[in-house]
């Protein structure tokens, strides 16, 4: 061993021990490694904006639009197309209105047609409508009104014993005063059919059923009205027909009616006729 080496753990003449320590202790006659180079950084190019021939674009006006004669014609074909709608429109409402109005003229026209034929009847000082469809008869106080089929019966009875007005006011009364004549009866109603207004009750007397049904007439009268069936029923739809001849009655005048004259007899000139 070389003498005049010096013991890497001894001091040197200055003192300290890190001078003396070689870098990692390399072998003797070995290259000391430097610092490993590294790749040199380049600089990273910068985007560039296009340059147009003239210059850079943004310092260029925007081209002006091009013209276009279609743009043109196909606006015209669109107003064209509304205009032609509005039109068909116009024409398709106006035949709905002018339909509309022909139905509405043929619903009248039907409803005149519907009308029902009637024959003034004379009782009790008043005239009535009574429709031809059905069949009556009168006496001095009753006036009857059946079907053709006589299916059901109405006898029409004029009174001034007592006020309609009155009659509605003391329905409890009524019912006592039909009991006491001998009918059965529960109850006194008032019910409205077809316009008129009744105080009705259901009576029944020795297995024979029937409706009382009172009606005002005008201020000083009240119509009676009994009401049978074939089926010997409680039946309310015989006062359809009574309503409409109820409220059709008038005041019947005699004042101008020609009173028969006992000096024309056309029997005299069949006397002694060869």
């Amino acid at each position: 061993m070389n003498n005049n080496m010096m013991n890497p753990m001894q001091p040197n003449q200055n003192g300290n021990f890190n001078n003396n320590v070689p870098n990692a202790y390399p072998m003797p006659g070995a290259p000391v490694p430097g610092p490993v180079p590294g790749p040199v950084p380049q600089p990273v190019p910068q985007p560039q904006p296009p340059v147009a021939p003239n210059g850079p674009m943004f310092n260029q006006p925007a081209p002006a639009p091009k013209k276009s004669g279609g743009s043109k014609f196909l606006l015209i074909g669109i107003i064209a197309v509304l205009l032609v709608a509005i039109v068909v429109m116009a024409v398709m409402l106006t035949k709905k209105d002018s339909g509309s109005k022909d139905s509405k003229d043929d619903n009248e026209t039907t409803k005149e047609e519907a009308v029902v034929a009637t024959t003034k009847v004379s009782f009790g000082g008043y005239e009535f409508a009574i429709p031809a469809e059905l069949r009556y008869e009168k006496s001095t106080t009753t006036l009857t009104v059946t079907d053709d089929e006589e299916t059901w019966l109405l006898d029409f009875v004029i009174s001034s014993n007592a006020k309609y007005d009155l009659i509605k006011e003391r329905q409890a009364q009524l019912l006592t005063n039909i009991k006491n004549a001998g009918y059965q009866a529960t109850k006194v109603e008032v019910k409205k059919i077809k316009g008129v207004e009744f105080v009705v009750c259901e009576v029944s007397v020795g297995g024979t059923k029937g409706i009382f049904a009172y009606a005002k007439l005008d201020d000083t009268h009240t119509m009676c009205v009994t009401v049978q069936t074939v089926d010997n029923e409680f039946d309310y739809a015989p006062l359809d027909y009574a309503s409409p001849i109820i409220a059709s009655a008038k005041t019947y005048d005699s004042s101008n009616a020609i009173a028969p004259s006992k000096n024309l007899n056309p029997s005299n000139p069949l006397t002694n006729l060869n």
